[in-house]
């Protein structure tokens, strides 16, 4: 994503990091020509505007799964933007979100860090548990009501080939 947004003179390579690092524009140009733009038949800009987009979508689309999935219109809210790429983004994804105001505070990018500090530890945990299934495809895409079963690299015996997970977690006592 940094090598589109340089390409697109959304980052300057000159000032990158208030100066202290300094971003090469040819080879941000090289890497998006020789891996996406010769190969879909694109410039680089236009590639570069296509990662972009993708990026910007992605971005509403969780924030919009978030919301929605809640029962909250994203329309509703005003969108604050912080951390590094955040202020950068916020304009393609709010866009997208219909959102109609965005904020995008003086010190957005310390906000990250200090969410990261100030909120409450939260452990989590998955374990696959891989189960003997009754149903399965066969290799010709018919039913079959024989199980299904997989190897593993670690154990050479057959393992079932479906799985369930639990989540497990813990927050301190106040």
């Amino acid at each position: 994503m940094t090598d589109a947004d340089v390409v697109l003179g959304v980052i300057d390579p000159d000032t990158f990091l208030g100066g202290r690092m300094q971003l090469d524009r040819a080879a941000a140009e090289e890497a998006i020509r020789a891996q996406i733009a010769e190969p879909l038949g694109l410039t680089v800009v236009e590639a570069a505007a296509g990662i972009r987009h993708i990026v910007d979508s992605r971005m509403a689309d969780t924030l919009r799964e978030l919301s929605v999935g809640r029962g909250l219109d994203p329309r509703d809210f005003v969108l604050y933007a912080y951390g590094g790429a955040g202020p950068m983004h916020c304009a393609g994804f709010g866009a997208d979100l219909g959102v109609e105001k965005i904020v995008v505070p003086a010190t957005s990018m310390a906000h990250s860090a200090y969410g990261a500090l100030a909120a409450d530890i939260y452990h989590s945990a998955e374990r696959s548990h891989l189960v003997k299934t009754t149903l399965g495809i066969s290799r010709r895409g018919r039913t079959s009501t024989r199980p299904r079963w997989t190897g593993s690299s670690q154990n050479s015996s057959p393992r079932p080939a479906t799985s369930s997970s639990a989540t497990v977690s813990t927050r301190p006592t106040p």
